[in-house]
């Protein structure tokens, strides 16, 4: 009994359950984290010139910065950047594969491959490139008067204006590396889970410093594309990994419940400010 109990089926179940737990436990301290860390980095990133700093050490003169017309550069955008998406995508279907082939691991593949999609398209394609590449509008620092463009210089967090589309925050290359986070949440397990969610983070980081030292980047414009995918990753997992179909059937009716209580808030608040009592 004591063997079956962690050998047999039963007790994989049980300590499957417990290794969920607690790995849905420590994402939501990175999710914690992540936020606290951007509610308090933004006074900095928005009233301190750090950005401004960085960049002017960077800065060559006339418009030029360290990789401006480099190698690493020229590599960079020709080779590895439209690699790095094949790659991605021959990475996640030899792991789905590898994990499909596993006893009792088909619907869980399922679960992961949605994961990983969820993950990809909310957080790099949605929230980064979307909302605030094309919304956001904070001109590159190449662009800016001070580095030999022609807009003026713009905070990070807030909307702006000086450009256009694909604009400057948040990094969108730093942000793809981040958002490779979201494979060693949905196939590894243990020590080397955590071992390469450092390794994704070690690669956001490096992107993101190589778009600094050519001009295109910011430093709280890859700041906050780290805190930003992350946050998401995090956000993601309980949902798609672990709740069971009883719980994502309610999710629609939970989620309109909500909206007409933040509804009936907002009116109750209206209606307050408008004769109070």
């Amino acid at each position: 009994m004591v063997a079956e109990g962690f050998h047999g089926a039963p007790g994989r179940r049980a300590l499957g359950g417990i290794g969920m737990k607690m790995r849905a436990a420590g994402l939501g301290r990175i999710r914690d984290i992540c936020l606290v860390a951007g509610l308090l980095l933004a006074p900095v990133a928005i009233y301190v010139p750090l950005d401004h700093w960085l960049a002017g050490l960077f800065h060559l003169g006339g418009g030029e910065f360290w990789l401006t017309d480099s190698w690493v550069g020229t590599a960079f955008h020709g080779y590895i950047r439209p690699a790095f998406y094949w790659l991605l995508a021959a990475l996640v279907v030899a792991l789905a594969v590898r994990s499909f082939r596993m006893p009792g691991h088909r619907w869980l593949t399922v679960r992961r491959l949605l994961y990983v999609g969820a993950v990809v398209g909310l957080g790099l394609g949605l929230v980064t490139n979307n909302i605030l590449k094309d919304r956001f509008d904070r001109p590159r620092p190449m662009q800016t008067v001070e580095y030999g463009g022609e807009a003026r210089y713009q905070p990070p967090v807030l909307p702006a204006k000086g450009c256009e589309r694909n604009c400057s925050f948040v990094s969108g290359d730093a942000a793809a590396g981040f958002v490779l986070i979201a494979l060693p949440l949905a196939f590894a397990s243990g020590r080397r889970r955590w071992q390469m969610m450092k390794v994704t983070l070690w690669i956001g980081a490096m992107v993101g410093l190589l778009r600094m030292l050519n001009g295109s980047h910011y430093l709280f414009d890859v700041v906050y594309a780290g805190l930003i995918n992350v946050a998401i990753a995090a956000v993601l997992w309980r949902p798609f990994m672990r709740w069971r179909w009883a719980e994502i059937r309610a999710l629609p009716g939970r989620l309109a419940a909500m909206g007409r209580a933040a509804g009936e808030g907002a009116a109750f608040a209206w209606r307050w400010l408008r004769h109070p009592r």
